[in-house]
């Protein structure tokens, strides 16, 4: 059978393309050629050796339909596994040779450049607790201590303050106050609190369920003494 001939190699267009951007050892890396003629059964290809980064898995030859008028295009397509021990470093994939009859064709070098490790994901594990508790303290006299949030994914939102806020039972006041901010996936929550007799202000552990995790809201126990006993 004859084929349409290329007399000249500028006649030809050469195209590379390679996917992901970004790589890693362990990823799948793409090398993909295509050749600005029709019949793949007359095209060679021709490499050195690949870098020790690059573990060549498959090699495919196939035909694309290429530009508006849908021409018969050859294309080759390598797929790589990419080798560990490379991250940080730039390889160079050499040039590829392309043989017609007659003609012999390459492409351009191509430069890639391996990511580090990926960093290990964090694990959150967010923790309520009460802060700057008073030991005891007198009927009527007030105080304020902090619900602390820490460990908490800065990447979710924070808990919403009513959820936060216990309910007081009868003979205390217990007043919301600001939040405060320590640093990164951890804040507090004020509060005054006034007990209006004496005895033992108590409130129970309390569960909360917000951004697929379970927060424990502990329990809390104040010793009050009667009015003007500030031992």
């Amino acid at each position: 059978m004859l084929f349409p001939a290329f007399p000249n190699a500028q006649d030809l267009q050469i195209l590379t393309e390679t996917f992901p951007e970004e790589v890693r050892s362990g990823d799948s890396w793409h090398l993909r050629i295509l050749l600005q003629y029709p019949y793949p059964q007359d095209v060679h290809i021709e490499h050195p050796p690949f870098p020790a980064a690059l573990i060549q898995e498959e090699l495919r030859t196939g035909v694309s339909l290429e530009g508006e008028k849908m021409e018969r295009w050859t294309v080759f397509e390598y797929r790589f596994t990419i080798a560990p021990g490379f991250g940080g470093r730039r390889i160079t994939v050499p040039k590829i040779s392309i043989l017609l009859p007659e003609i012999t064709l390459s492409t351009d070098s191509i430069y890639l450049d391996i990511q580090g490790s990926s960093p290990a994901a964090r694990v959150y594990r967010p923790l309520l607790r009460w802060r700057e508790l008073p030991e005891h303290l007198a009927a009527g006299q007030k105080v304020e201590f902090f619900l602390e949030l820490s460990g908490w994914d800065p990447s979710r939102p924070l808990p919403p303050l009513s959820l936060l806020t216990p309910v007081p039972p009868p003979g205390a006041v217990l007043e919301r106050l600001g939040e405060r901010h320590a640093e990164e996936g951890s804040f507090s929550v004020g509060f005054m609190f006034i007990p209006l007799k004496s005895g033992v202000f108590t409130l129970k552990a309390f569960s909360i369920r917000h951004e697929g995790y379970i927060l424990e809201r502990p329990a809390l126990r104040i010793p009050v003494q009667p009015a003007g006993d500030r031992r």
